[in-house]
């Protein structure tokens, strides 16, 4: 009995750690070929033939790209020690019509092709969330030993309809600060 149970145990501590490798394998560390803890300059040199934000119509952490065929805006995101903490995708619907409210299939499906895209990359969200207020999934989250992905769309609601105006890819870097005692009995 006892060589079963540490068979088991073997078994369930290998499969364990094949798990915790195809995720650690899967996390992007970054978006793109920028990594956390990079500076502007290195971000810009790992992520080339771009035309970077230069005043009015981007900051200079951004720039425009094409997700889908929709026009898409990326901007980066420092700490206080200039080191990259996070990169927000923003894929914009195609507001082709006068009227803003006129649904097309195209922007309805935005988030479920972007939701398809990165299920196939990244494998099932870790997490998924949906507003009363909305008919699918409106947040999804992907956890990794250093990133975390998140997607959501924004709403644009006047009266009684509502549409999506765009959808946010939002790659956080993740860190773990240990508490102490103090911390924990405020939580």
């Amino acid at each position: 009995m006892k060589k079963l149970i540490l068979v088991l145990f073997l078994i369930l501590s290998v499969s364990g750690i094949c798990v915790a490798e195809n995720t650690a394998a899967l996390d992007p560390g970054g978006y793109k070929d920028a990594r956390w803890g990079m500076t502007k300059e290195e971000v810009k040199q790992a992520i080339p033939n771009m035309k970077w934000g230069d005043g009015w119509s981007l900051v200079a952490n951004a720039y425009e790209d094409t997700i889908l065929e929709h026009k898409a805006t990326v901007l980066f995101d420092f700490d206080k020690d200039k080191k990259l903490i996070r990169a927000s995708v923003a894929v914009m619907t195609k507001n082709i019509s006068d009227n803003f409210f006129n649904l097309e299939t195209d922007d309805v499906n935005l988030f479920n092709s972007i939701l398809k895209v990165l299920r196939e990359k990244y494998g099932d969200a870790t997490s998924e969330y949906r507003k009363v207020s909305e008919s699918g999934i409106s947040e999804c989250n992907w956890m990794f030993p250093t990133t975390q992905i998140t997607l959501k769309s924004s709403i644009a609601r006047s009266g009684e309809f509502s549409k999506v105006c765009a959808v946010s890819i939002i790659y956080f870097q993740r860190s773990i600060q240990e508490g102490n005692q103090e911390d924990k009995d405020k939580l």
